[in-house]
């Protein structure tokens, strides 16, 4: 019997990528996952996936090595400011955003993996919004 390959995160497209997250999305009762196919006419940086259930999570999606553009960083600025709940994800953060997605109400009521797989994410949200010479070293 033959199995498939393992696809190297590198290749993994952002549309596949997408998809996969849509599924992990309903496989949590997310409702609706929003996604602006056609972004010609909106405001240029809104992060790509809108979910909604108990609480509103907004995902900016990225291929592995894929970066923010100066207009996505301003949205999720502004976004974090009101605190909306966001974070940019990679395929490499699925097991992150797997225990992020299962998570209901209130951080305060999350288990210890599901918050430490949210300070993981906003860990790595940290580091693509600070530009590298900013960033402190411990």
């Amino acid at each position: 019997m033959k199995t498939a390959a393992a696809i190297a995160l590198d290749d993994i497209l952002e549309k596949d990528w997408q998809r996969q997250v849509i599924d992990l999305a309903n496989t949590f009762g997310w409702q609706r996952p929003m996604h602006i196919y056609d972004s010609r006419r909106s405001e240029p940086g809104w992060p790509d996936l809108a979910l909604v259930r108990d609480r509103l999570v907004l995902l900016e999606l990225k291929r592995e090595n894929g970066r923010l553009t100066a207009d996505q960083k301003r949205w999720i600025r502004a976004l974090l400011e009101a605190h909306v709940e966001v974070y940019v994800v990679r395929p490499r953060h699925y097991q992150e955003l797997a225990r992020v997605l299962q998570a209901r109400g209130h951080v305060d009521g999350w288990t210890a993996a599901q918050y430490a797989a949210r300070t993981h994410l906003l860990h790595e949200l940290d580091h693509d919004l600070v530009p590298n010479a900013r960033r402190h070293t411990a």
